[in-house]
């Protein structure tokens, strides 16, 4: 049984403001809406000149006002276009149908006619120009030989145990760790303490029996809370952005072992750093078929392609 402290509820919390903000937006007319706006604002200005100079003329003629008065309205009836609406409706729901076929969700019947005009596409990488399906292919432990045995030991170790499968990535690597021929043949070492995964700053800390601690996350990250020198440490960076040109994502894994005085106590955020390198997981998402041409395409109509990814820029 736990305790949890509430602070705040509804619209105050992070949520409750991504939706405020997400509903005060402002919503742009699109180019069609804009010129309906004008061509209705020109209807209305010429029904009224013209059945206000019938008006005029025939009171001037001495006509009855009530008999001048309902040819004036009927006159302005007649003039509204009522099928323009239908029209346009009809074309835009067939519009949006066309899109449909094509596997694209809309959201609106405006979206129709807005995708006409579209000069930049944002694009998602994971799931949308790729599968999805993350497979770790690899590791490399040495920068020279590609592969040091010990290290190598140590860094499938890592993927093993300091690991939470939180998400297809990590799945990933644990299957591959324990596929490897160097596998560890003991039983995993039990996990006394650890600092979660976050965003922030994308890395996973884990403590284990006997002292050993493992540190997993962002290449650049781990690097930089290793005991590696600053010229092997250009090296490594040099490598990412190889690896990164080949579409690979990269994991790095890193370990120390402790003071036994150390072992048992609680890891803390100031205290992480001072980890041997391991080296680096390799994984690929296979880019999905037809998404090349689709692009190519989109280029030769004068689109502009903006990826959004977290991953490397080589990567992407």
């Amino acid at each position: 049984v736990g305790e949890m402290l509430v602070v705040t509820t509804g619209i105050k919390t992070r949520v409750g403001m991504i939706a405020k903000t997400a509903k005060e937006a402002e919503t742009e007319k699109t180019p069609l809406q804009k010129r309906l706006g004008g061509l209705t604002k020109q209807l209305t200005m010429v029904i009224v000149v013209v059945a206000g100079g019938i008006f005029v003329t025939g009171l001037i003629s001495g006509r009855s006002t009530l008999t001048l008065l309902n040819t004036a309205v009927a006159l302005a009836v007649a003039a509204i276009p009522e099928g323009l609406v239908v029209g346009l409706t009809v074309i835009l729901a067939v519009g949006m149908k066309r899109i449909l076929a094509k596997k694209a969700v809309v959201r609106g019947l405006v979206a129709a006619e807005t995708l006409g005009s579209v000069s930049v596409i944002c694009l998602d990488k994971t799931g949308t120009i790729t599968e999805g399906k993350m497979t770790a292919i690899g590791a490399v432990s040495d920068l020279e030989r590609g592969h040091d045995k010990e290290k190598m030991e140590w860094l499938i170790r890592g993927a093993i145990w300091c690991n939470d499968q939180r998400d297809p990535l990590e799945v990933s690597m644990l299957d591959w760790g324990r596929r490897h021929p160097l596998a560890p043949k003991e039983s995993e070492l039990v996990r006394v303490d650890e600092l979660p995964f976050d965003h922030k700053h994308k890395y996973i800390v884990t403590r284990h029996e006997g002292g050993v601690e493992f540190l997993s996350g962002a290449p650049e990250v781990v690097l930089g809370l290793s005991t590696m020198k600053l010229a092997e440490s250009k090296k490594w960076m040099e490598r990412l952005g190889e690896l990164g040109t080949k579409g690979n994502r990269m994991v790095a894994m890193a370990m120390k072992k402790l003071p036994a005085k150390e072992a048992n106590q609680k890891i803390k955020r100031e205290t992480v750093g001072g980890y041997k390198w391991l080296g680096l997981i390799l994984f690929e998402d296979p880019v999905r078929r037809g998404v090349a041409e689709s692009l190519q395409r989109a280029i030769k109509a004068g689109i502009g392609l903006k990826v959004i990814t977290g991953d490397y820029k080589e990567t992407a």
